[in-house]
């Protein structure tokens, strides 16, 4: 059994709609409340729910979001309406990203750890595997490093296709490559024969042509 909620927000800005971000209350009894409010709660707490119609806004516009959730409260799902449809992804099996990823993406003592062992290790000509790849930022580091070719693998399809859409924006479509499943579903084969044109030696049907030099992983 599902239930739904509609109700419209007012944009504050100009741009492109094309996640929502939400937390959760749970009314414990009438005088304690459970809550993962940004306003009182850590940022890893709450979660964004990625649209698969993206939506071009100008500030001011009046936007209609209706919020589908099950009885238990444990799946929910937006829908956005309003705007000029500027781009639509089939849904993905899974549309929720962790808020965790944002806190680690702006962890700069972190990122520029990572960044001096990539340096330190990646060399010329090596292909890299990057587990979990996420936004593909230490893949991209990688490839920045020296890696001839990086292949990323990120089970969320909504962080794999926002990687590609950032590694292409990069300039890097051509070194890392995105593979949208798990590391352990990746398959491997022997590098092909030169395909003229093409930006990979991947055999068909297989997500890397050889064993990796180097693997990248946060455990």
């Amino acid at each position: 059994t599902t239930s739904s909620a509609a109700q419209t927000v007012i944009a504050t800005a100009g741009g492109v709609c094309n996640a929502v971000a939400f937390w959760y209350e749970a009314e414990l009894d009438d005088e304690m409340t459970l809550s993962t409010d940004p306003s009182i709660s850590p940022a890893t707490r709450q979660a964004v729910f990625m649209l698969p119609v993206e939506r071009l806004v100008s500030a001011g516009d009046a936007i209609s979001l209706t919020t589908t959730f099950s009885e238990g409260g444990e799946k929910v799902s937006f829908e956005v309406s309003g705007g000029v449809v500027a781009l639509e992804h089939p849904p993905p099996g899974k549309q929720v990203v962790q808020r965790w990823h944002f806190g680690m993406l702006n962890d700069t003592q972190r990122n520029e750890a990572f960044y001096a062992a990539l340096r330190n290790q990646v060399r010329g000509g090596d292909h890299v595997l990057d587990i979990g790849a996420g936004t593909g930022l230490l893949g991209m580091m990688a490839a920045k490093s020296g890696a001839a070719q990086v292949t990323c693998c990120e089970k969320a399809a909504p962080l794999a296709r926002a990687a590609e859409e950032i590694v292409t924006a990069n300039g890097l479509e051509g070194i890392v490559r995105i593979v949208p499943k798990l590391s352990s579903a990746l398959t491997v084969g022997p590098t092909p024969a030169f395909i003229p044109g093409a930006e990979f030696l991947v055999a068909p049907g297989r997500d890397m042509a050889g064993k990796a030099d180097g693997v990248v992983a946060e455990i």
